[in-house]
């Protein structure tokens, strides 16, 4: 993951523009990478995970018409890219460029060829067109602002408000252009029709070991935020199984039921296991006020998580780990809150589908600005979209009885 910021239009200084945007998005990678051009500028935070080297943003097209910025992964850009170099020349291996030459071949509706999580920008340097898309349920950030004489973007609210506009964000599943118009893409909806359990099972199972692969190609060490319960317990096996170098992060209080239920794990799995230690007295307001400016967040529940996770995120730091799994979203998508057992049946699906479209404000925000803020990228297997399909297959009954 990565911290993105542009300019698209003239303003009056674009390098003081750039710095103070660029400066907002310092913590969330560890290179900065900016190009000016006449009526643009645009600037990276790159944390370097894919093609470490060689994958420098912006990534230009063939003719240098056209240029991408980029935050996230796209898991098949492997394939894709395959598919691309029938018609156009890569100068890299990354999914950076991949998108890139697949908005050139497809245009708008190369956002349905993306398997992962991506907040990006296309900028045409010719027709000054801007193009950009979150991805399908928000796991990475992107927010804009206007005014009469250019478009600013960027991955974090910190990045915008010295321009003094109103700023908006691209909502999951919605591509953006340079009028400020958005365009909805993806719109899931509850499907309940799966009749077999036992083969619901296996296609589910299927789903996660391969959301869980899919994740964990990758070169560089794997942490996961492993809290002893069973959705992390799933990734933390599934991981493990198709990586060499994972170890399991779990942050408690001392004595707690959770955190000697994760230790006996990995123990009796031979996880290596990192404990951070967070005790009640750690909560003060010096801590609270760091979690909100931290996250850009402001509701009491969000903050409090925030408050905690902050402290695990600069732990997986100091350990020297960049990508890290967790379980965020299972609880919405499976009905593991406490709040599906008191609802109607028929109620349900509503409930699922508000509480998973509601995560790139709440869950995931907490997420991303916590693990950024320590230049940590964290990918949510729960959040793949077979997963998510199957899960709105899941009769409502099979979950309430």
């Amino acid at each position: 993951m990565c911290g993105i910021v542009g300019v698209f239009g003239r303003v009056a200084d674009q390098q003081a523009a750039l710095t103070l945007m660029m400066r907002a998005v310092q913590s969330r990678g560890e290179a900065d990478e900016t190009w000016f051009g006449v009526d643009f500028c645009v600037g990276t935070r790159r944390l370097k995970i894919v093609d470490r080297e060689r994958a420098v943003q912006p990534i230009f097209n063939e003719d240098r018409s056209k240029l991408v910025i980029f935050n996230g992964e796209i898991f098949n850009f492997k394939p894709l890219k395959a598919e691309l170099e029938r018609d156009h020349t890569f100068t890299t291996e990354s999914d950076t460029e991949t998108i890139l030459h697949a908005y050139e071949e497809y245009g708008p509706e190369c956002v349905h060829k993306f398997d992962g999580q991506f907040a990006f920008v296309v900028y045409d340097l010719h027709s000054r067109a801007v193009f950009a898309a979150r991805d399908h349920i928000g796991i990475v950030p992107l927010y804009f602002a206007r005014d009469d004489h250019a478009m600013y973007v960027a991955s974090n609210i910190k990045a915008l408000t010295m321009f003094g506009l109103r700023i908006k964000f691209v909502p999951p599943g919605h591509t953006l252009d340079a009028d400020g118009c958005l365009t909805s893409y993806f719109e899931p909806v509850y499907d309940g029709t799966a009749s077999s359990r036992d083969e619901y099972v296996a296609q589910l199972r299927r789903a996660i070991e391969s959301a869980v692969a899919k994740r964990v190609d990758t070169d560089l060490p794997v942490g996961v935020i492993y809290s002893g319960g069973i959705d992390s317990s799933v990734v933390l096996n599934e991981a493990c199984r198709r990586h060499a170098n994972v170890t399991a992060f779990t942050i408690g209080t001392e004595r707690s039921e959770d955190l000697e239920i994760s230790k006996r794990y990995c123990s009796e799995h031979g996880v290596p296991q990192v404990v951070i230690p967070h005790e009640q007295r750690d909560i003060g307001l010096k801590s609270v006020k760091h979690a909100v400016r931290v996250t850009e967040l402001n509701e009491y529940l969000d903050v409090i998580n925030a408050v905690v996770t902050l402290p695990l995120f600069e732990g997986i730091h100091r350990a020297g780990v960049k990508v890290v799994l967790g379980g965020d979203g299972s609880d919405e998508l499976f009905g593991g809150y406490h709040m599906y057992q008191q609802i109607r049946v028929e109620d349900e699906p509503r409930l699922r589908l508000h509480n998973l479209m509601s995560l790139h404000r709440t869950e995931l925000q907490r997420v991303d600005r916590c693990s950024m803020a320590y230049e940590v990228e964290v990918r949510v297997p729960f959040l793949d979209l077979d997963v998510v399909h199957l899960a709105l297959q899941l009769p409502s009954a099979w979950k309430l009885d």
